[in-house]
């Protein structure tokens, strides 16, 4: 049986194309009562993981989650949150979340906007730092040069191994990351004289003390910036969360189903695929495959003696769930204990002592964080797009309709004048340079030419139109083409001062559309902006988001 799947109206939202643009989707002033409308569902719904209801389930994984981002925060900050309970528990809890780099401003916006929710009532606003996705690079791109000639240069944040989880990857070279901010202010001072980065990374640098881990620290140096700004959130690590006794419960229902998820897991991504006219076998997500009876299911493991993720694969085998990377880890959970919150803790507390991890993918830490730590989840533009996977995810397995959720992204471009030049320009110039080759005649000025030229083109273009409205025979087909080809081939020295024109415009236009590709991008890092401009945005949103 296949899934239909239509494009939901996230798919086909589109990032602002305007400077300072803004995306909130649904409008804000729903966010609330969607807010209240999940929690309500997930209190009515009658299913249950093990001998837990969901909403039981999401009541304790929402305590363990903030004792757990209480925590981690107040190793570097002071955050105060409404401790009153509401009717329904704790006040509304929302959450974004997103890899710990150095993103552009308007993957920003989403913590903006989470601190704007809480101008309008109590609210706990958390940000999920994505540790268990891979360091993929160390080079960061900054624009360099002058506005007139700008052009890419690439600053190292360190030195050592790409390809680590962010959670596991420390500092290698400690010269390298500390001077970072020196290198990134000489190369883009020609551009922006005053970037944040200045002072950001003073604050990256004290967090050494809080985290060795590279990606730890920028994002606890990002979050002291937004403290600076007056923003108040928590944030916690998705690595603290996957070790909490609410999440292994749920992985191991998971687990314990891993063929019935897996056969549902694939069935939503062929209907994604199906909506969205992909072949990409990758896109939006890889098939979970079965090997020799083993189900691969939706989480990553890794040790650190060798800190590459692997995927995870599971079996039922006698009375035990077996699970293992089938290269060289194996480990057994009796069916017993599978249920038993307590014993799963002191389980994966063990593993992580060995230097064993297990961390949720993607899908499970967007199906966790909508449906058991949060009443209203805010994403990016990408998440939000993927998220039909997992909304059918929720539907079949869970047997409960999705959460609703948000979309917020922004554009902001650097602070530098750009070419008024767009990509239709350079296509009108190849019209008309194509033009000049099929119908010179419509481009030569008559009056202008010599008698003895003048009269050549006349005859030619009265020759030309002879062609042109004689009947086409399948005789006269072929020498019909030629001799209007030869007519336009001899027309062309009278169009060629046009030509070189043309061609030299459509240079520079080509050479304008550089600078701006550079100049207008939307996706540098948001240091690379002046404050003053990075809090203008950001307070425009949040003021969107209190009316």
């Amino acid at each position: 049986m296949s899934l239909t799947m239509d494009k939901s109206p996230h798919a086909k939202l589109r990032a602002p194309t305007e400077d300072g643009g803004i995306l909130l989707w649904p409008e804000l002033f729903h966010w609330g009562s969607l807010a209240e409308a999940n929690r309500y569902a997930l209190t009515r719904n009658s299913a249950r993981v093990f001998g837990f209801s969901l909403s039981e389930l999401a009541v304790r994984a929402r305590q363990e989650m903030l004792t757990a981002a209480r925590r981690w925060t107040g190793r570097y900050r002071s955050v105060e949150f409404p401790e009153t309970a509401t009717a329904n528990g704790l006040p509304p809890i929302y959450i974004t979340g997103h890899q710990p780099e150095l993103f552009h401003p308007g993957v920003w916006l989403k913590n903006a906007v989470l601190d704007g929710v809480t101008q309008n009532g109590p609210a706990i606003t958390i940000h999920m730092i994505v540790d268990s996705d891979v360091l993929k690079g160390l080079a960061v791109p900054v624009p360099s040069g002058v506005p007139e000639q700008p052009r890419m240069a690439y600053i190292p944040l360190d030195e050592g191994p790409c390809g680590w989880p962010y959670e596991e990857r420390p500092v290698v070279s400690r010269e390298v990351f500390t001077e970072f901010d020196a290198a990134v202010c000489r190369a883009v001072r020609g551009l922006v004289p005053n970037p944040l980065i200045g002072k950001f990374w003073s604050l990256v640098r004290e967090s050494l003390e809080v985290s060795p881990r590279l990606a730890h620290a920028i994002a606890i140096g990002r979050h002291r910036q937004e403290s600076l700004w007056g923003w108040q959130t928590l944030e916690v690590p998705q690595s603290w969360l996957c070790r909490l006794p609410s999440f292994l419960i749920l992985a191991a229902h998971i687990w314990l189903e891993a063929r019935r998820f897996l056969m549902l897991h694939n069935r939503a991504v062929d209907a994604y695929r199906r909506a969205h006219r992909l072949r990409s076998r990758s896109h939006p997500f890889p098939h979970l495959i079965e090997a020799d009876g083993w189900n691969e299911v939706p989480f990553w493991t890794w040790s650190l003696e060798s800190p590459y993720r692997q995927r995870v694969f599971t079996r039922h085998s006698g009375n035990c769930v077996e699970l293992s990377d089938l290269a060289h880890w194996r480990t057994r959970i009796p069916d017993v204990r599978l249920s038993d919150p307590g014993w799963l803790a002191d389980w994966a507390s063990e593993l992580e002592k060995s230097g064993r991890r297990i961390r949720g993918r993607a899908v499970i830490t967007t199906l966790w964080a909508r449906c058991f730590l949060s009443d209203f989840f805010i994403h990016g533009l990408g998440g939000a797009k993927y998220d039909q996977v997992t909304d059918a995810i929720i539907r079949d397995f869970l047997k409960i309709d999705p959460p609703a959720y948000a979309t917020a992204t922004g554009t902001l471009f650097l602070p530098v004048a750009r070419p008024s030049v767009d990509e239709s320009d350079e296509r009108a110039m190849r019209v008309q340079l194509r033009d000049l080759e099929f119908h010179p005649e419509k481009h030569i000025s008559l009056a202008a030419l010599p008698p003895d030229a003048r009269r050549v083109v006349e005859k030619l273009i009265e020759e030309k139109w002879q062609w042109i409205n004689t009947a086409i025979t399948p005789e006269s087909a072929a020498h019909r083409y030629r001799r209007i080809r030869e007519i336009n081939q001899a027309l062309q020295p009278f169009v060629e001062d046009e030509r070189q024109r043309l061609l030299q415009l459509l240079n520079e236009t080509r050479e304008k559309l550089k600078i701006k590709h550079i100049l207008a991008a939307r996706d540098w890092a948001f240091c690379l902006y002046p404050e003053e401009q990075l809090t203008r945005f950001y307070a425009a949103a949040v003021q969107t988001v209190a009316r």
